[in-house]
Parts: C-alpha cells; structure tokens; sequence
C-alpha cells in the first residue's frame, strides 16, 4: 500500500475543530476509550489489501499490528479524494469517529465490533495523518 500523504496544516486543524463540534452536537458525551478497545498508531498498522468502498471510506484488510499478525479484522479509512473538501472531510471523520464509539458499545454477532482506534480519536487528524 502506498504511504499516506500528510493533511496540510490549516486543513488538519479544521477538520479537528470541525470534528469536535460535531461529535459535541451527536448527543455521544463519553469519547473515553472502553478497555476492550486497543488504542493504535497508524504506523504500527500493516494494512493488506483494500476489500471494499463505500462514499467515503475504503476498507482494508489488516495484516499485522504491532507486527503481530491478525485474521480477520479490517480497517475503515477517509478517501483521500475527500481532502480537496475539507468540511466534507472534516464531517467524515466525525462520523467515523462516532461509528467506532457506538461499535464500541455493542456486542452482537451480527454487527462488526470496533477492536482498536486511534490513540487520540478525532485529535488524530491534528498530526496531518
């Protein structure tokens, strides 16, 4: 997989901004981490192939974290195409923050259950990544 290109700055800062609020006005007012959830870097996540898309959001498979090999878990990333509209991006991001927390909630065999997220949840995208 290619290496990720970085947000600029301004951009990354509004969409953190952007997310926030919008995660603020979900009604969701515990972002805390449940302890079945591990926190993860982007750079301690070997991604394999992409399995599906959506609008907005690829899914890859995941080869390895913290080069530890896994089967079975997938990862759910933004488009890259969405940067060239950065509230777009930015309500994206919210939205796929709040669908982890809420996936973090639920236990059903039915529902794909959310293992991991990023250390600092919508704060992530600050760093350009």
């Amino acid at each position: 997989m290619s290496e990720a290109q970085p947000i600029p700055p301004e951009i990354a800062e509004r969409i953190v901004r952007y997310a926030h609020k919008r995660i603020d006005q979900s009604g969701i007012n515990d972002f805390s981490i449940p302890k079945e959830v591990t926190v993860v870097k982007h750079k301690e996540i070997d991604l394999g192939e992409r399995l599906g898309q959506g609008s907005f959001s690829y899914v890859f498979e995941v080869k390895s974290i913290r080069n530890r090999p896994c089967d079975n878990l997938v990862m759910k990333v933004l488009q890259p195409k969405l940067l060239s509209k950065p509230a777009l991006f930015a309500g994206c991001a919210a939205d796929l923050c709040k669908e982890g927390m809420i996936l973090s909630a639920l236990s059903h065999p039915n529902i794909l259950s959310c293992r991991a997220w990023s250390a600092n949840g919508p704060d992530a995208y600050s760093s350009g990544f």
